[in-house]
């Protein structure tokens, strides 16, 4: 058989077990882990705000109008959160390289023609994007949630106990 059909070589390659059970735990793991650096964001950023109640109510105290003060911590939340986010994106795209052809060997080396070719759809990685977005968004909607209900006026009162 000198020709294949190479659409049924790709059907058979999608429903090859090993490629979904890696394709799933793949998954499974980007979901596991974008839920638990959510959780630590949001805890992290919680006791900050928390440790700082006081200092919150002090530059109250000193007129600095609310509206100040979220931009204050919204521009604490892009140089934290934002930067990280993308120089985490920068590496991912470097190491993504770099390991591709490791890939290679694990898959059964002596039957590829080619070497593997690391193949990035747009879309995918605009998803991906996406969802890391919408991540952000969402812890910063419940920090500002949080930081509209702490009532600094109470932090000043030092002496009443």
């Amino acid at each position: 058989e000198r020709y294949a059909n190479g659409q049924a070589q790709m059907e058979a390659t999608m429903a090859d077990p090993l490629l979904q059970g890696t394709n799933g735990i793949l998954t499974m793991e980007f979901v596991v882990m974008i839920l638990l650096c959510a959780v630590g964001y949001l805890v992290y950023w919680i006791m900050s705000i928390r440790d700082r109640e006081m200092l919150f109510g002090v530059l109250r105290a000193f007129g600095m109008h609310k509206g100040e003060l979220f931009r204050m911590l919204l521009l604490e939340q892009f140089l934290s959160g934002g930067l990280t986010v993308a120089v985490a994106i920068v590496i991912g795209n470097i190491v993504s390289k770099m390991y591709t052809p490791m890939m290679q060997t694990a898959y059964m080396a002596e039957q590829q023609v080619l070497p593997m070719r690391l193949s990035v759809d747009t879309m995918d990685m605009l998803r991906l994007y996406l969802a890391v977005l919408i991540v952000l968004v969402v812890c910063l909607v419940i920090l500002v949630g949080y930081v509209f209900r702490l009532n600094m006026t109470k932090a000043l009162k030092l002496g009443e106990d």
